[in-house]
């Protein structure tokens, strides 16, 4: 097959420095800040980065890894991975299969084509449109990688030759879908779980005829016919069992490599199929998905809740323990404890007696710390600390190879010495970033009114002049790693600051202690609205130091969000007067969500807000409602939504509309929770970036995304500016001219 478009990815690798950028300390109210450059390039020959520069970034495996991209062979000498880039006018991706070598400097070479894009990749019932994390399983002798691939709306088990011609599909399940497989030991055989999704089909195509039973399997917000469902882990905990077929989970099944057929797995398969996968698992490990690791004489590291009375919650604080030689060890360093989530990774380092182990790092979890445990002496030694986000690691012997992404660069694949900590490019997927002009990046540590730590990176604008003070742009919920769109791509950072903005990339606190003595995370985080006042009054905290420091404006202010963003979003634009514009990627009204959930959904919500929306008792569901909140709305609002969250928006921006308020929405087609087609990525960010500029800097450009979009801006902003109110509640839009 010949080579895609795209090959000229690959360049010789360069070296990079892990030297942290320079560090200036200032103190303000309850806020640190570090001022880091980052990797900016300098200002020569270069030029502003693009909405299309950042819809195109080549990604190395899915974007919002889950499951990881990275696998290095037996014999530790490749690395395969997937290379995902975006392609705006197929609408879709190219997807190709890659190999480079460990070693720094070493080779890297197309392999295959991945077949098209694989979305909602598991047996999930609410589809949210991530990509699929796509990660290769090596053959024992290292020759051959096995991946899944999609063809022609199929995706089935296939293997590859990384010296060689050879590609081969291997499965050919005729009831549905792959969703995960796992190479046996000796690589004989393929243990794989499929959907019955031509049985499920087929049970909806004859109960359409009839008419679909509107029932429990019914979640209306999300699709309007019965969602087929396989038992899966809520995002709350709880167990779902309800489906088409009444089927509670795919079934396991064998490809045998040697005879090339599939059957259904035997019960003593099963059985050693699952211990496989939990056999790691000590019965002191009492809190559930824990990480371990286990070596083949027995020993075993593992994160234990050392104190399961105080701390029944779901994210308990766990410690590193370890059994070697049959004796136990834990480790007693603070940087061996993290809640639930902080510890990303252990592992045992080949050919030592040492644990390296990958942690969230830093104050409100901002950094990436990748240390060593030598259980028999105690020691715990720092490899690296950084403010690079480092994930998907593999460890080798010397090294530990890891994707790195920085403030002002996307995902690279590094290594990482594990003796000196120093770290080295292996493959850069986005050279052309090199071209780009990047701004200052500075770092943000300040504390909610409950105690809580949050943090944001502040993007200067390009050009930055200390003279001035700038309309503000605030991204919200999370902010690691390359600041590209914030949470769900949307919102471009490092456009938004070559246009003149600059922008607070905000990352939101998390009470850990709070959710680590809860056993109802969802409870915790609407009580007493905890969540929403606790986002406010950080970034709340963060605007009033950046106006002493006189770096904004405070009249030309505007927030933007998705997901628990645009829940923030909609608190912030009316409980106060701060912002003069927004943008969401939804509108949800609690009180719509409700009556379109299923039955035990809806149990769920009355047992946290107190009731339905009818008897709102604590008054819940008015205060998360921004259309029940019309009146106390002043800000323009921007509305991006994907058609499978449309329904759900639609009273809030009626409302608005009825009650006279700025609003606009768009609504996206074939899109998700995560909206992922690269040219509704590009509308959205140019859309944004237009929205922004016309109400903070009174701007029109040449090329409206939306015929006649200025026109009804500027009737919007006529008719805000001719409310009644006073001299002092105006809009800085509403005066002219706008500096």
């Amino acid at each position: 097959m010949e080579a895609p478009k795209f090959t000229d990815v690959v360049q010789a690798p360069r070296r990079y420095s892990s030297r942290p950028p320079g560090v200036l300390l200032l103190v303000g109210l309850a806020a640190t800040y570090f001022a880091a450059y980052g990797n900016a390039i300098e200002a020569q020959d270069h030029r502003p980065i693009s909405p299309h520069d950042l819809v195109e970034v080549r990604d190395i495996g899915g974007h919002e890894l889950y499951n990881g991209a990275l696998s290095v062979s037996p014999s530790r000498k490749y690395i395969a991975f997937q290379l995902q880039v975006p392609d705006i006018e197929a609408r879709n991706y190219d997807l190709s299969w890659w190999v480079v070598e460990t070693r720094v400097g070493g080779k890297s070479w197309y392999l295959v084509d991945g077949g098209e894009i694989i979305l909602n990749p598991t047996a999930a019932p609410a589809p949210v449109g991530r990509r699929h994390s796509a990660r290769a399983q090596w053959s024992p002798d290292s020759a051959w990688i096995y991946y899944l691939k999609r063809i022609d709306g199929r995706t089935q088990v296939w293997r590859t030759q990384i010296h060689g011609s050879t590609t081969e599909q291997l499965t050919d399940h005729e009831l549905g879908d792959v969703l995960s497989f796992q190479l046996s030991d000796d690589g004989r055989s393929i243990f794989f779980n499929a959907t019955s999704a031509v049985e499920t089909e087929h049970l909806l195509r004859t109960e359409a005829d009839r008419g679909y039973l509107f029932d429990e399997r019914f979640d209306a917000f999300k699709k309007k016919v019965p969602i087929a469902r396989v038992c899966g882990t809520n995002v709350w905990g709880g167990k779902r069992k309800v489906g088409v077929n009444r089927r509670c989970a795919p079934l396991l099944w064998v490809y045998d490599l040697e005879d090339k057929e599939e059957r259904r797995a035997t019960a003593e398969e099963i059985s050693l199929y699952e211990l496989g996968r939990s056999s790691d698992l000590s019965p002191s490990t009492v809190a559930s998905g824990n990480l371990t690791d286990k070596r083949n004489s027995g020993d075993f590291v593992e994160l234990v809740n050392e104190n399961p009375e105080a701390f029944p919650g779901v994210a308990p604080p766990l410690r590193i323990s370890a059994s070697l030689d049959g004796q136990s060890f834990r480790c007693y360093s603070d940087h061996c404890n993290g809640y639930k989530g902080e510890i990303k990774n252990v592992w045992w380092r080949p050919g030592h007696d040492e644990i390296v182990f990958l942690r969230d790092d830093g104050a409100s979890k901002s950094m990436s710390g990748l240390y060593s445990w030598a259980p028999r002496d105690g020691l715990v030694r720092t490899i690296v600390k950084t403010d690079d986000k480092i994930t998907d690691c593999q460890i080798l012997v010397i090294r530990a190879i890891c994707l790195r992404e920085q403030w002002t660069r996307p995902a690279t694949i590094a290594s990482i010495n594990l003796d000196t900590g120093q770290m080295e490019l292996i493959y850069e997927p986005n050279p052309d970033f090199d071209e780009i002009e990047f701004s200052k990046v500075e770092k943000i540590v300040a504390k909610d009114g409950f105690g809580n730590a949050a943090h944001a990176h502040l993007v200067y604008p390009l050009g930055y002049d200390s003279g001035r003070r700038y309309p503000l742009v605030v991204t919200t919920y999370q902010s690691r790693g390359f600041l590209r769109g914030a949470q769900g791509d949307e919102y471009p950072i490092h456009v938004l600051a070559a246009n003149g903005f600059m922008v607070l990339s905000y990352h939101m606190p998390w009470p850990s202690q709070r959710y680590a003595a809860r056993r109802d995370v969802i409870r915790a985080q609407f009580e007493d609205n905890y969540e929403r006042r606790s986002a406010l009054s950080a970034l709340l905290t963060i605007l009033e130091t950046l106006k002493l420091r006189g770096l904004i404006d405070t009249d030309r202010i505007a927030i933007t969000g998705l997901s628990d963003g645009e829940s923030q979003v909609k608190f912030a634009i009316t409980q106060t007067k701060k912002f003069a514009a927004a943008i969401v990627s939804a509108a949800r009204d609690y009180g719509t969500v409700y009556y379109s959930y299923n039955k035990q959904e809806r149990k769920l919500w009355r047992s946290v807000l107190g009731g339905s929306p009818d008897e709102d008792k604590e008054g819940l569901y008015n205060i998360l409602s921004i259309g029940r909140n019309a009146e106390s709305l002043k800000a323009p609002l921007l509305v991006n939504v994907s058609d499978q969250e449309f329904i759900a928006s639609v009273e809030s921006v009626v409302r608005l509309q009825d009650a006279g308020r700025p609003v606009e929405m768009y609504v996206y087609p074939g899109e998700y929770h995560f909206k992922w087609q690269p040219q509704h990525r590009l509308a959205i960010y140019r859309r944004n970036i237009q929205w922004l500029k016309f109400w903070l800097m009174g701007e029109e450009e040449s090329d409206p995304v939306s015929p006649g979009q200025y026109e009804r801006w500027r009737k919007m902003r006529d008719e805000r500016c001719a409310w009644d109110e006073p001299e002092d509640d105006r809009p800085a839009y509403c005066a002219e001219p706008i500096n």
